[in-house]
């Protein structure tokens, strides 16, 4: 879909919303099993070891980290194709 819209093509929305859905679908229980495993490690640490001014810095920094890892996986069968 992003492809089309550089090129000026037409988008077949009823083909990105199926995708969508098979990849939520596939994905999504596998993800939130990850995320109560993150979460909740990376808290009591942070509640746990890092000094009180540095908590949001070393919060923001999971985020950063968690949200890598989320763009992995929702693009890791395009890096297996090319």
């Amino acid at each position: 879909a992003v492809g089309a819209l550089r090129t000026g093509g037409e988008v077949d929305w009823a083909e990105v919303r199926t995708r969508t859905q098979k990849q939520l679908r596939t994905e999504l229980p596998e993800l939130l099993a990850y995320s109560c495993c993150f979460w909740p490690v990376a808290h009591s640490l942070n509640f746990a070891f890092v000094p009180l001014p540095l908590r949001i810095v070393f919060m923001s920094a999971c985020s950063v980290g968690w949200g890598g890892y989320l763009s992995f996986c929702a693009n890791r069968d395009r890096t297996r194709a090319s």
